[in-house]
């Protein structure tokens, strides 16, 4: 048996999983590791982000949606730099109303502002309908520090799993984190209940979003499991009709 969800399980795995070590009458242990080392695999594809950057760039994105960060250097008026420069909250919001999405509140920064408008483990565009922002330049860059220094940390949690399986390391930006995750081997070859567990504890995987993600992983993998089978059935029919048909024509 592969337990290999968060905090939950899908049958079909298992059951695709038993079907495989029956099929190809390997060992316990070569099987798990084998079938074990391509589910995480795909669970690392399926867990954002796929690329470093892809995630910092999210989190900068996502916080100026939640927040603006009222900067000098990002306005060419004088007039504006001076404002921002002299925190004149009631100037500046009357400047700013006639924009898309105005600045409707002048606020004290606070992480809670961009993790309440978190959707899915993304801040989205309509946050900015809120109209929030900020002078508070320290707390604002080291909220985004904090974040970045977390990019990889949701696919660090498959990276014990991936080291023990395989055999190989993740990239450098996830092997970091890779103490977000567990792995538990009772793979015991003279056993046919051995299992291994692979626990991701990001809180990626403790949200919904991560669930789902992983049940799709899980799925993934139990229709391919099937269908591999089910090719290999096909190719040995075709192997004995043709020894049937070489047999006839003789």
């Amino acid at each position: 048996m592969i337990d290999a969800t968060v905090k939950s399980n899908l049958p079909a795995f298992q059951d695709a999983t038993r079907a495989y070590l029956e099929d190809r009458k390997v060992s316990v242990r070569q099987g798990l590791y084998d079938q074990g080392g391509r589910l995480v695999r795909a669970l690392i594809k399926i867990t954002p982000p796929s690329k470093k950057g892809q995630g910092s760039a999210a989190i900068r994105l996502g916080m100026f949606y939640a927040v603006r960060l009222l900067k000098p250097q990002d306005f060419r008026s004088s007039v504006m730099k001076d404002l921002i420069r002299k925190r004149n909250e009631e100037a500046l919001i009357n400047a700013l109303e006639d924009r898309r999405f105005p600045i409707k509140d002048i606020v004290d920064f606070s992480p809670s502002l961009v993790e309440r408008e978190r959707r899915r483990g993304r801040v989205p565009k309509t946050a900015r309908e809120k109209g929030l922002a900020t002078f508070d330049m320290r707390g604002y860059n080291a909220t985004k520090r904090a974040k970045e220094a977390k990019v990889g940390e949701a696919k660090g949690g498959w990276a014990q799993s991936l080291n023990k399986l395989t055999g190989k390391p993740a990239a450098a930006w996830i092997q970091r984190h890779a103490d977000a995750g567990t792995i538990e081997d009772k793979a015991d070859q003279s056993s046919k209940r051995g299992f291994i567990r692979i626990v991701n504890r990001s809180a990626w995987a403790g949200g919904s979003h991560g669930r789902r993600q992983t049940e799709d992983a899980l799925k993934f993998r139990s229709e391919m499991i099937a269908r591999d089978q089910q090719l290999r059935e096909e190719r040995e029919t075709r192997k004995r009709f043709q020894r049937i048909l070489a047999k006839v024509k003789n």
